[in-house]
């Protein structure tokens, strides 16, 4: 069997070669320059243990060591030296003294005169021992607890044992030390008597395995015996690493680490691999989440593809290419794989004189944000926006310096129309325009309470043969009699209606010949579900996909001292608490009024999108005014139903409030 591995660690040296147009080659000078290309990757696919570490890489000359790494990802790709002679030298594995793994080191002299083109291969071998132990089948038989202690040196030791000796150590030996000491001990199956050797294996090699094979013999006169004997087998090295170098892109007519703008001459970006080039892609969010793969490419679209050799390419970006990206910051990243599935990245960032692109998200009902990155300048920097049939409308715009972007708000669009938006320089349109469709802006239904009607016992807050949108507790609370509606319409409109009625909401406590529950004065848009007993379901909600941004209306109110409470209410005293409340969810809400887990939060609910509360504990006598504004809690995430809840004492839920506190409200509506 194959013990012990190598690696191997291949440096292509090749002398500059000077390429046309272009300033990739290093400086020469009288004697001569070459590229020694010190990447690494490991091909193991024979080897069953694992890749060991490189610990150092080091090129040294007649002076010294001149650069030196401690791990792969310090190396660079390519290193330029002059004409000389040098010494690369490779450590790897295992670096503690005592029983680890396997330790490798390995050095090679090279080279480097003007005109030379050089392949140099470091065999990095396994420098220290393999030990272990072979129990003879008379040790089993006639022994127990036997086992051998190997040490190393006072501190280091591994103990063998017949759980474990199947098993091989390696073993590196502190300066200076030559010498394994081994014991073993045991007790004998027939007395209990104690079983002793010990001895020492002299003058260990490197790349050597030892196995101390023992044998246990019992002499005519009873006398046990250990007998120890030694195989020690010098492997050759068979397996190894292959270590090429990495591929590498550089631009060669641009600085990578700034930003590029439009201009007349191309950008040039080599790509070069010390092995055959099987990939050369582009990944920008522009292209979606497929790369392009540019070998092979066409020339179109001002990208051009230049083959120098299998191993090295060269990618030409014409101002074609920057002209047709999108105004703002485009990042494009270069991804070049060479065969043996080693790759290299490098981010070129691109700046564009015009708009940058709007998400769907960014474009409201009759808003939206432009936005233009670029650099501050002295100029003018104005948006246009304009339909199919309009003329330019001119925005003002402000320079945000965190983003580095000029920013204007566009305000007043009308929902549901296309728009096109432009960036303006100095009065000239600069870079493409961005086209938009705004959305719409639904409205809520009955918002202006001036239909009801009476079906049996119970009012409803809607015309007969409507839509029903809105509910209240009136169901629930009139299976006890005619008089408890608690929810009607009142010839009160809020000043300046154009109806004649406004929705009136009064707490009580609906009973029967003394048995019954507080009742809020509600209403929302939903629908009550019906009744488990005295307890209700009531399902919050109706479907809706418009993104207001506020909802307005107007309200009165009184509120009153608690005198009613309900079982694990949050408060049993004090006034009483009104409530305007509006949600964007992604789904029904559903309160069952007996199981206090499924009361509503709007701003913990994981349904809710966004959402707008006024609460109170304080009358407002005389109709106010409000607009209350949402906030959208899940940028993204469009909303599938709305909600909007009004009561004279918030704390129902729990049948808890007062039977003084009513509330009014009318004219409510979505603004966008």
């Amino acid at each position: 069997m194959k013990i012990f591995r190598s690696i191997k660690l291949y440096l292509a040296v090749a002398v500059a070669a000077t390429l046309v147009g272009c300033n990739f080659e290093p400086q020469m000078d009288a004697e001569g320059n070459g590229t020694v290309r010190l990447g690494v990757s490991f091909d193991h696919s024979t080897r069953s243990d694992a890749t060991p570490a490189i610990n150092t890489i080091e090129v040294s000359n007649s002076v010294g060591v001149i650069r030196s790494w401690k791990s792969l990802d310090e190396v660079p790709a390519k290193l330029v030296l002059t004409s000389g002679t040098y010494t690369v030298k490779v450590d790897a594995g295992s670096t503690k003294k005592g029983f680890n793994g396997p330790h490798y080191s390995g050095s090679s002299e090279f080279t480097i005169t003007a005109g030379a083109d050089l392949s140099v291969e470091v065999v990095c071998a396994i420098d220290n021992s393999l030990v272990g132990v072979a129990f003879d089948e008379s040790v089993a038989a006639n022994l127990n607890n036997y086992a051998v202690r190997i040490s190393s040196d006072t501190k280091n030791s591994v103990t063998f044992n017949a759980d474990n000796c199947s098993q091989k150590m390696y073993v590196t030996l502190a300066d200076g030390d030559t010498d394994l000491a081994w014991s073993f001990s045991a007790t004998a199956k027939y007395d209990d008597a104690a079983v002793k050797a010990e001895g020492v294996v002299s003058n260990l090699k490197p790349r050597t395995e030892y196995i101390l094979n023992i044998k246990y013999n019992l002499k005519p006169l009873g006398e046990a015996m250990i007998s120890v004997t030694l195989d020690e087998t010098t492997e050759d090295v068979n397996d190894r690493f292959d270590i090429y170098g990495r591929p590498e892109l550089k631009a060669l007519n641009f600085n990578m680490d700034e930003m590029q703008q439009e201009r007349a001459e191309p950008y040039t970006i080599s790509a070069t691999a010390p092995s055959t080039i099987v990939s050369l892609a582009a990944t920008s969010t522009i292209y979606g989440d497929t790369p392009i793969e540019l070998l092979g490419w066409d020339g179109s679209a001002g990208v051009t593809v230049e083959m120098i050799s299998e191993c090295e390419y060269l990618l030409h970006l014409a101002s074609e290419y920057v002209t047709s990206l999108p105004g703002g910051v485009t990042d494009i990243v270069f991804t070049v794989t060479d065969d043996k599935g080693n790759t290299a990245g490098a981010t070129v960032t691109f700046l564009k004189a015009g708009m940058n692109a709007i998400d769907a998200w960014d474009v409201w009902a009759t808003r939206t944000t432009a936005t233009a990155t670029m650099p501050k300048v002295e100029s003018s920097i104005m948006f246009g926006y304009k339909t199919a049939s309009s003329d330019w409308i001119m925005v003002s715009s402000t320079y945000d310096q965190a983003s580095s972007s000029y920013v204007a708000a566009i305000e007043g669009l009308t929902p549901t129309t296309a728009y096109t938006l432009q960036l303006f320089v100095d009065g000239k349109a600069e870079g493409e325009s961005v086209n938009i469709t705004t959305e719409a802006a639904p409205q809520i239904l009955g918002g202006d309470f001036e239909n009801w009607h009476k079906n049996g016992k119970t009012w409803y807050p809607y015309a007969s043969g409507g839509t029903p949108y809105w509910d209240s507790g009136n169901a629930g609370a009139t299976t006890l009699g005619d008089s408890w509606n608690i929810t009607l319409s009142a010839e009160d409109p809020r000043p300046g209606s154009s109806g004649k009625l406004c929705a009136r909401m009064q707490s009580a406590f609906p009973s029967m010949m003394g048995i019954g529950k507080f009742a809020a004065g509600n209403i929302y848009v939903g629908r009550f579900a019906g009744l488990d007993g005295l307890n209700g379901t009531v399902e919050f909600g109706q479907p809706f996909t418009g993104r207001p941004t506020a909802l307005h209306g107007w309200y009165k109110c009184n509120v009153g001292q608690i005198n009613k409470t309900g079982d694990g209410a949050p408060v049993s005293s004090g006034p009483d608490r009104y409530q305007i409340m509006i949600c964007l969810t992604t789904g029904l809400h559903q309160v069952n009024t007996a199981d206090q887990s499924t009361f509503f939060d709007c701003k913990k609910d994981s349904k809710v999108v966004a959402w707008g509360e006024i609460l109170g504990h304080t009358s407002v006598s005389n109709w106010t005014e409000f607009t209350l504004p949402l906030t959208y809690t899940k940028p993204g995430v469009r909303p599938t139903h709305i909600v909007i809840v009004a009561t004279a004492s918030s704390y129902g839920d729990y049948f808890t409030g007062s039977t003084d506190s009513w509330m009014c409200i009318d004219d409510f509506e979505l603004i966008y």
